[in-house]
């Protein structure tokens, strides 16, 4: 008897389709996970243009670290000399070097003071420097590198103060935080 029941309940409506009450309950649930999930997305558009900065300016550490290491002891001044197909120029940031003694410090300046996230929302743009600082060991015949990324506090087209090198480690300077 259960058998003949379930057979007439899977062969009874083999030929008809979708019913438009369950096209309306899809498209429902569909909208409701939307709006659930759309400001998600939205609150993330600016991180996510500082992790651009932040990657270039690792990158662009890692890049002076390696000159270093093949030029002598030197840093490059110069993008385009360490080949590692940054642009100097994006839609929010402006990339630059600055060599000195000990140490290189590469800047991404915000290019403006907030970006608009579609939502009549404006979201803080906030510069980032890097630095690679020279270390002697004990030995004082030989040398290392050490590098950092920071973020700065304030928003907008500043530019931020450089790192320190304290005991041996790189820090942010004050008005400045590793993120």
């Amino acid at each position: 008897m259960n058998n003949q029941l379930f057979n007439y309940l899977v062969l009874k409506n083999k030929n008809q389709g979708i019913t438009l009450v369950e096209i309306l309950v899809i498209i429902t649930i569909i909208g409701i996970l939307s709006a659930i999930a759309i400001p998600s997305f939205i609150c993330r558009s600016p991180r996510a243009i500082v992790s651009e900065a932040k990657s270039y300016l690792s990158a662009m550490n890692r890049a002076q670290q390696s000159y270093f290491i093949e030029s002598d002891g030197k840093f490059s001044n110069s993008w385009s000399k360490l080949g590692v197909g940054i642009p100097e120029k994006t839609t929010n940031y402006s990339y630059y070097t600055k060599v000195t003694t000990n140490a290189v410090f590469n800047y991404g300046i915000a290019r403006r003071e907030y970006v608009e996230d579609g939502w009549f929302n404006k979201k803080p743009l906030k510069s980032v420097i890097g630095g690679v600082f020279v270390i002697s060991n004990a030995k004082k015949s030989e040398k290392t590198t050490l590098s950092v990324v920071c973020v700065s506090e304030k928003i907008g087209m500043i530019i931020p103060p450089q790192p320190i090198l304290k005991n041996g480690v790189p820090t942010c300077a004050i008005g400045t935080t590793i993120k």
